[in-house]
């Protein structure tokens, strides 16, 4: 045969939704690929199916000898080709010897509900405070600490650690702390399915000791990686998180030393007042100490 046509019915490629195909929802086996439209007349012709970027590069192709049978053939696209190229847009088209080239499909290999996410706060500048290495963040978290991920049909969601996200029924995500995660949808007609979540950039305020004098409280934090906060810090704990602030967290009525001043004195902030005053470095007052996410 040497007429050569160019009109051969577009493949079609299985998971691709709304001109999207997310890698990582690919069987392990591979994306398959369905040529549907086969002539008894390519008996002995080479099938060749691509995949190609928005470029016209070859990033994959596999060949096929065909049959007389004049039936539907299904090739795959491995995984790890998709996934490695998640995020551009692709085509996938094939041709026949001496026959001629398919109109090819067009999608995004975007990442879909699954996958892996980082959702960063440190652009915020906010702080979450500890007590017993547990976080307590505020009663009222702000907007910028909530994300959403859907899947669609999906009916419900669930987080793997409600100490550091919480999920709704929408999908909306709650950042607590600092930490990985798993948020998993359920009652999609697709199945369940995970994202992996990491929570980063919150700075943490811990709260490390009720007695020590100033000199013991720079060491404690030194010793377990924090420094003593300053002014600035403490003015942004009550940006977060309205007064008395102790009394929220469980804590004794009295100071929590903050950074050194100079002549025997340091900074101590009352975190149920709000009151900042320098005093002596003698004085036995609660310890707390920051952490920069």
């Amino acid at each position: 045969m040497n007429t050569r046509n160019l009109d051969l019915a577009a493949p079609s490629v299985e998971g691709v939704l709304d001109g999207e195909l997310d890698p990582n929802s690919v069987p392990e086996a591979g994306a398959n690929v369905h040529v549907l439209e086969v002539s008894t007349d390519w008996a002995d012709e080479t099938l060749t199916v691509y995949l190609r970027d928005d470029a016209d590069t070859v990033l994959f192709f596999i060949e096929r000898l065909l049959g007389p049978h004049g039936r539907p053939v299904t090739v795959q696209i491995p995984k790890d080709i998709l996934v490695d190229n998640t995020g551009k847009d692709v085509t996938v088209s094939y041709s026949v010897t001496n026959v001629g080239d398919s109109h090819p499909m067009s999608f995004t290999l975007a990442e879909g509900f699954s996958g892996v996410v980082e959702f960063d706060l440190s652009p915020h500048n906010y702080l979450v405070a500890y007590t017993n290495s547990q976080a307590r963040p505020p009663e009222e978290l702000p907007a910028f600490t909530r994300m959403q991920r859907v899947l669609p049909g999906a009916t419900g969601y669930g987080s793997s650690d409600e100490t550091i996200a919480r999920v709704d029924h929408l999908g909306i995500v709650t950042a607590l702390s600092n930490g990985a995660v798993s948020i998993t949808a359920s009652g999609a007609p697709s199945g369940p399915s995970s994202y992996q979540l990491t929570i980063k950039g919150i700075d943490e305020l811990h709260v490390l000791s009720s007695a020590a004098d100033w000199s013991g409280a720079d060491r404690l934090c030194r010793d377990t990686g924090l420094t003593l906060p300053s002014v600035a810090d403490f003015a942004r704990l009550k940006v977060f998180y309205p007064l008395p602030i102790g009394f929220y967290l469980n804590l004794p009525d009295y100071p929590v030393w903050g950074t050194v001043i100079g002549a025997g004195t340091a900074n101590t902030y009352d975190l149920n007042s709000g009151a900042a005053e320098g005093m002596d470095i003698t004085s036995l007052l609660q310890v707390v100490g920051v952490l920069h996410g």
